[in-house]
């Protein structure tokens, strides 16, 4: 098979020798996926970065792309994420190999703890990661992964890791974009030989329409996205975009034949404002709700179902049980009952019938208060901000 030129895309050194390549390609759960457009990446844009989890229910299909792709295993940097139900010893070492396995890959370059609430009963979050991050250091000594790492781990998470185990992550990976830049974090990072990654370049588009982005892209003739990604590499961030889309792909794979100026850079860093603008149980901006409130804003809240993550919560069962309802219309109807604007979403007729039918029965002050209660900072680009 005859492939593009490699993109001319610099690499960043890890603590380890290795060199990740600086820009890589996204997938995702919900439709973030497409066989075609990673095979299009890999020959005809010449990207040699992956980034998939196992959450995001692509494997066996990553790898079948990979080897359609023609692409000699050895060239490609392929990264794969643990998922917290699989944390714990023995766990996170059979889910590795499975995950080899599924992808048809003797080894990962890079493997990452996906987040850092283990989610597992019995044992504080603290106590998960160390052991956790033990077999992830046996796996990185038997070289089944090159390199190992975290995502959407903070400072303090970090250093408990420092004083609980021997090998320092070589790679934190967590949401950045020109609305969210976690300063302290990044400094930290590097202060401590840790390569920063950002997910979410673009904040799910958000950037797109923003007037200070279209007015930098216009000066440059790029688009928005581009801006945004090359303002992302240029503060040295290893970036991972993601899209389905052949021509999204290669326009967001064509940064690299410009420079942003100092001014561009400087005004892009202003943007930051920690937007985090979903509204769901485990997600509730008291602060920005209660702003709003007193300056007689309507409060609106998207994705009140935290992309179905709510759905398997046991408390949301429970309370659903109690009510004879759905996981789904509990959750609605507590955003609903909180007075905030809600805005569900589905492509099945089933699924929009039911996400209405929430007026007719309140949920009990207790119950309203329980998911109050479950709160964690968790957004679909996370915050781990409240995980201990």
């Amino acid at each position: 098979m005859t492939f593009a030129p490699v993109l001319n895309c610099p690499s960043v050194p890890l603590s380890n020798g290795l060199q990740i390549p600086i820009l890589g390609l996204g997938t995702s759960h919900n439709g973030g996926y497409s066989h075609d457009a990673v095979v299009y990446a890999l020959t005809e844009c010449g990207v040699r970065h992956i980034d998939t989890a196992k959450r995001y229910g692509c494997e066996e299909e990553l790898g079948k792309a990979i080897r359609e792709s023609g692409l000699v295993r050895s060239d490609l940097w392929l990264t794969n994420k643990l998922w917290p139900g699989d944390y714990g010893y023995k766990a996170a070492k059979k889910a590795c190999l499975d995950s080899c396995s599924l992808m048809g890959a003797e080894c990962f370059d890079l493997y990452l703890m996906h987040w850092p609430d283990s989610w597992q009963p019995g044992c504080s979050n603290r106590e998960m990661r160390a052991e956790t991050w033990r077999a992830l250091e046996e796996l990185y000594k038997e070289g089944v992964c090159r390199a190992i790492g975290v995502s959407n781990f903070l400072v303090h998470h970090l250093e408990q890791l420092k004083e609980d185990c021997s090998v320092t992550p070589h790679v934190n990976q967590v949401e950045y974009h020109p609305f969210q830049q976690p300063i302290h974090l990044m400094e930290y990072c590097r202060r401590e030989g840790i390569v920063f990654e950002g997910y979410s370049p673009l904040a799910k588009g958000q950037v797109l329409s923003n007037p200070t982005v279209l007015h930098i892209a216009e000066k440059h003739r790029r688009t928005p996205a581009q801006i945004c990604i090359r303002w992302s590499i240029q503060n040295g961030v290893v970036t991972i975009p993601k899209s389905i889309k052949k021509k999204r792909i290669q326009e967001n794979c064509q940064v690299f034949g410009f420079q942003l100026e100092e001014g561009d850079m400087a005004t892009l860093g202003k943007l930051h404002d920690g937007r985090h603008v979903e509204y769901h149980p485990f997600q509730q901006p008291s602060e920005p709700m209660e702003y709003c409130r007193q300056e007689g804003i309507a409060f609106q809240g998207y994705c009140p179902l935290a992309k179905g993550q709510v759905l398997s919560n046991p408390t949301f069962i429970q309370v659903a049980q109690k009510y004879g309802r759905t996981p789904a219309q509990i959750c609605i109807r507590w955003s609903v009952q909180n007075g905030a604007i809600t805005i569900p979403k589905s492509t099945k007729k089933e699924r929009v019938v039911e996400n209405c039918q929430v007026f007719g029965f309140q949920l009990e002050e207790e119950d309203m208060g329980a998911m109050i209660k479950l709160h964690d900072g968790r957004h679909v680009s996370w915050d781990p901000t409240n995980v201990e």
